[in-house]
């Protein structure tokens, strides 16, 4: 995992964030977690906004997530 921002087309971009905004919470963690020695395992917002689209997706009522860091993309 990286918190760096997988490349994405500008209209991917909007269509994420119309279908699944990142919740402030959210972003504020990920902001206060910038620096931190292990940043780069938490999930990108992007990423845990798309994963929430994919468990809606699929009518996913119970998620487990294994390896959770700060636990934003559970």
């Amino acid at each position: 995992m990286s918190v760096e921002r997988t490349p994405i087309t500008p209209d991917l971009g909007v269509w994420l964030d119309a279908v699944a905004a990142t919740p402030e919470p959210v972003r504020r963690l990920a902001a206060d977690m910038a620096g931190h020695p292990q940043e780069n395992m938490m999930t990108h917002p992007e990423l845990g906004a798309l994963l929430a689209v994919l468990v809606r997706a699929t009518g996913g009522h119970r998620v487990l997530e294994i390896g959770t860091f700060v636990g934003t993309s559970a």
